[in-house]
């Protein structure tokens, strides 16, 4: 989505615009990691996943707003949804939460695709 926006391309959303994401900012995942070398937690299964998703749509429209307002389109692929995993509050890690929020880190990442997307290109 950041990839087409940045080339002024609309966004497009798979057949399940409503299915739910949990986007995780690189920055927090190594925070997290090193929370869980440091002192790993007594449980052995975690999740770092905002216990609140956004859908597909939701992340299409902030990313509308963090790198250039395009359209929105759908690809109307009919597919058989995936099972969905459940988020388990029990199995957070103890003491941290991301510290990025979705605008931040959509921008951070549409600034490095704009320095590096470059090297993406096909030749």
């Amino acid at each position: 989505m950041v990839w087409n926006a940045l080339r002024s391309h609309p966004v497009v959303l798979g057949a399940d615009p409503e299915r739910p994401l949990h986007p995780l900012h690189v920055d927090d995942l190594t925070d997290a990691l090193g929370l869980v070398l440091g002192a790993p937690p007594a449980a052995r299964v975690l999740t770092l996943a905002d216990p609140e998703p956004c859908t597909a749509a939701g992340l299409a429209e902030a990313v509308r707003r963090a790198v250039r307002p395009v359209p929105v389109e759908t690809d109307g692929a009919a597919t058989t949804a995936p099972a969905r995993a459940q988020f388990r509050p029990d199995a957070r890690l103890p003491g941290w939460s991301p510290a990025t929020d979705l605008g931040r880190g959509l921008h951070s990442f549409a600034q490095w695709l704009a320095y590096e997307g470059i090297r993406l290109m096909p030749d």
